[in-house]
């Protein structure tokens, strides 16, 4: 199960090739492994956040946001929300994974 999760994650990644920077919200460290080492793999800024805080000091917006929906720390949904209604972060990717 794990295994496909990540083939999946690698496909969407290669499938947004143009895009800059992404940042995820994943506590799972396999998964934030597996994530940093396609990342590297295909040229891509990776960051790692914890909080909304953290997602709104940034000083540029990410084209993809990857959420662990089982991260305790943020509301994935509730947060997706907040960037949907937000013309300036409206037009970023989201993907979220149990």
């Amino acid at each position: 199960m794990i295994s496909r999760n990540v083939d999946t994650f690698k496909a969407f990644v290669s499938i947004t090739f143009f895009m800059q920077k992404i940042v995820c919200f994943v506590s799972d460290l396999l998964f934030k492994t597996k994530i940093e080492e396609t990342a590297k793999h295909l040229e891509k800024e990776i960051v790692f956040l914890s909080t909304e805080k953290d997602f709104f000091e940034l000083k540029e917006f990410p084209s993809i946001i990857i959420f662990d929906l089982n991260n305790s720390q943020i509301n994935a949904i509730e947060f997706a929300k907040k960037l949907k209604a937000n013309s300036k972060t409206s037009s970023i990717k989201l993907i979220g994974y149990l």
